[in-house]
């Protein structure tokens, strides 16, 4: 098979650029500007992302403004994995898997080189969990942080005596985390740098290579192969990240994905086995759905072979996903990202607190367990004839159903309230304001028979609301979205409220 013959960087330096994140500020700013404007230009291919800038929030806020995560029954495994089993959303997944045949195909051909990245793809990283990783930021990052800066450093510990010693002394850290942009709700880390984009389901990434270094990006994956690799990639609804170019991101705004989530007309089905495929029968997954196939129906691209996932309505056998099937008629790219948000994802806000919560108390239970003795410090007693001894405090653990019970929906409103005014940067509302939105929150839960789901709604519509139409970070609809700024500076009217989280 074909091979091509890479240049030799030693004798083509300035073919490339060397920028990473080990650079100092100024050679880094260089090396990155030369290579968005010379190795990976807009100009290169119409079919880019950028989900280091304007495309960061891609599938992962909503076009209300709201975070959102893809719904698990939408998920479906990825044909060609590296290693362990992957996934993204149903529709990409097929996607793929047509993709990947293609280009080994065309490899078979001799039409791409064998040597290429693009060769034999496999899907090295797609959806990840981001319950997963928020559970992780939180155990290795926030929670530490806290026993080392605030328990340790401060000497806090003495005070915690109880849960609620617990929620006070936390609370003293919540404004310092949330300043340094360090989200503490599941939505406020959905909308941080420290969610990957990956979490969408819409992206899928063939090799294990970092985020940072722009040489490998150059040399690797902008190869010979490059220029007819994004024009295939789009006959299947795929665009690549022009920063990270291993990374793949189904376009909901290209007909061709368009057509996996409706489907096309069906020419062949397979309902008794395995679905034919142009590879080898050893390669075919036994575990996948029968197979249906039919031809794209865009102008230029009657050629290309579509995989059709098929749904049964009315006893009769249909072609792609029937809560899609609307998509057809959609009039704009903002239509389709709302059927796709409502059909495939959740929007996390009325998560926010059953999951912080428990969070909550089992970090206080781990740390009630490392040490369920304190021994409290003796008041000075001037004079004294006889030193005073340390009274020894045994601490308890706090139960599940004990929290709900003490604390229960009204914390979680107080607390869903602070903390997601804090992650917007609405936190500098004089305090009265603050207290006055807090006990209209109140309101609605006791006159709507204490539905905490309502209250919350109240305080996300009216209070904390959606990220803003601004410049710099997109969405799949084309619009774009930023933090809700806030001119007033003064923290120190929060104390009150910072300080009673129970």
């Amino acid at each position: 098979m074909a091979t091509q013959q890479l240049p030799n960087p030693s004798t083509n330096p300035g073919l490339y650029s060397y920028g990473s994140n080990r650079l100092g500020s100024r050679r880094i700013f260089f090396e990155r500007k030369f290579y968005d404007e010379n190795i990976f230009p807009d100009t290169l291919s119409p079919y880019f992302f950028e989900t280091w800038g304007k495309d960061r929030y891609y599938g992962t806020i909503n076009s209300q403004g709201n975070a959102v995560v893809p719904q698990e029954d939408q998920l479906k495994s990825l044909r060609f994995p590296k290693e362990k089993q992957k996934f993204t959303l149903n529709f990409v997944a097929d996607a793929w898997r047509d993709l990947a045949t293609r280009l080994r195909e065309l490899t078979n051909q001799n039409i791409l080189y064998q040597n290429s990245p693009w060769a034999q793809p496999l899907a090295v990283a797609a959806y990840q969990p981001p319950s997963e990783e928020y559970n992780r930021y939180l155990n290795d990052s926030i929670f530490p942080i806290f026993a080392t800066e605030v328990l340790g450093r401060l000497n806090l510990n003495q005070e915690i005596t109880g849960f609620g010693n617990f929620l006070d002394v936390f609370s003293l850290y919540i404004s310092q985390i949330v300043e340094g942009n360090g989200p503490l709700t599941y939505s406020g880390f959905i909308e941080s740098y420290f969610c990957s984009p990956l979490s969408s389901g819409l992206m899928i990434e063939i090799a294990d290579a970092e985020y940072d270094r722009d040489f490998e990006k150059g040399y690797s994956f902008k190869d010979r192969n490059f220029d007819l690799i994004t024009r295939i990639a789009a006959e299947y609804g795929f665009g690549i990240d022009k920063n990270i170019p291993w990374r793949l991101v189904a376009d909901l705004s290209n007909p061709a994905m368009q057509e996996y989530m409706y489907g096309v007309p069906i020419v062949e089905l397979d309902l008794e086995g395995p679905p034919p495929d142009r590879c080898h029968p050893d390669d075919l997954d036994p575990e996948f759905d029968p197979g249906a196939f039919g031809f794209s129906q865009i102008p230029g691209l009657e050629h290309v072979l579509r995989r059709v996932s098929v749904y049964v309505e009315d006893e009769v056998i249909k072609p792609g996903y029937a809560q899609y099937q609307s998509v057809r008629s959609a009039a704009s790219s903002r239509q389709i990202a709302e059927i796709y948000f409502s059909s495939a994802t959740n929007e996390t806000w009325n998560m926010d607190m059953d999951i912080f919560a428990p969070l909550m108390v089992g970090y206080y239970n781990k740390l009630i367990e490392s040490a369920p003795t304190i021994a409290l410090l003796p008041k000075f007693i001037p004079n004294a004839r006889c030193p005073q001894r340390a009274e020894l405090l045994e601490r308890h653990l706090m139960p599940a159903d004990a929290f709900e019970e003490t604390y229960g929906d009204r914390w979680k409103i107080k607390t869903f309230y602070i903390l997601r005014m804090a992650e917007m940067g609405l936190s500098n509302l004089d305090n009265l304001l603050r207290m006055h939105q807090l006990q209209e929150a109140m309101n609605v839960y006791n006159l709507g028979g204490n539905s905490l789901l309502q209250a919350l709604k109240y305080i996300q519509e009216s209070f904390i609301g959606a990220l803003t139409p601004s410049s710099g970070t997109g969405t799949m609809d084309g619009e774009q979205f930023s933090r809700n700024p806030n001119d007033i500076s003064d923290s120190g009217q929060q104390t009150g409220l910072y300080r009673d989280l129970y």
